[in-house]
């Protein structure tokens, strides 16, 4: 049969609510959140695997607390992995939705263990996209929040790096449009102002990579009547330590 059980978080303790498919409560259990209380879950987990076969389910929801959940949440995905288990980290607000709907009010408390079972067994998770409420591994929450301060980093050096082009090499702004092309960024890298471009002339420049002897003699005729107001060597620097970055930091981001 299938069976759904519900955790409800409190300080130091969860209660365990275990209903079956036709919502009748089969099994509640109160657990301190210490060695003794996380032993127990193993057990009762194993129990409960024993009591379903492979064709039916065994889910347990939880509400993200904000980190109360943590300790319970490590406990049941590493149980999971030698288990037909499945562990969901429920968003709080379609909890809350959830059970207004049920009890035909505009108002709830916390969300209780049956109620969180209720939620499962009604298929709340499958309602929502392959995953969506299924907590994904810590190390992958950990990865995803830093990848979202890299982007988010690159966002700014990227306008920064629009503002500074803007005065320095008017030029090539039209290549940094939309997509930036790492062309451009390891050019502004190595030959931030266009007197430097000039300098290196279209041999040193058609050595960027994905850089055409066309381009390359386009880029230097460019910079030859450039109109870019504030080419100093200060500001130049600036420049390029701006595209040094982002090349690195696209290249953090990009990694497998």
């Amino acid at each position: 049969m299938d069976l759904y059980i519900g955790v409800d978080i409190s300080k130091g303790y969860a209660d365990f609510c275990m209903t079956d498919g036709e919502g009748t409560v089969l099994e509640e259990h109160r657990l301190d959140d210490t060695r003794t209380g996380h032993d127990r879950v193993q057990e009762l987990v194993r129990e409960w695997n024993g009591m379903v076969s492979d064709d039916e389910d065994l889910l347990v929801g939880m509400e993200a607390t904000g980190g109360m959940e943590r300790n319970w949440l490590h406990l049941l995905e590493e149980i999971a992995g030698e288990t037909e288990l499945e562990v969901y980290c429920i968003n709080p607000l379609i909890l809350r939705k959830f059970a207004e709907q049920r009890l035909h009010s505009g108002k709830t408390d916390r969300i209780s263990a049956h109620l969180m079972a209720d939620y499962l067994r009604f298929g709340g998770v499958e309602a929502q996209s392959e995953g969506d409420g299924k907590s994904p591994h810590p190390g992958l929450r950990t990865l995803s929040r830093k990848t979202k301060e890299l982007i988010g980093r690159t966002t700014e050096l990227k306008n920064e790096l629009h503002a500074l082009l803007q005065r320095v090499h008017p030029e090539l702004a039209q290549h940094v449009r939309g997509h930036m092309s790492q062309w451009v960024l390891k050019l502004i890298k190595r030959h931030p102002t266009p007197d430097e471009v000039v300098e290196a002339g279209v041999e040193a420049v058609a050595e960027i990579p994905y850089v055409t002897e066309v381009r390359a003699r386009e880029v230097v005729d460019n910079a030859r009547s450039s109109v870019g107001g504030q080419t100093d060597p200060d500001t130049g620097l600036a420049l390029s330590m701006v595209a040094e970055d982002l090349l690195r930091l696209e290249k953090r981001i990009d990694r497998p």
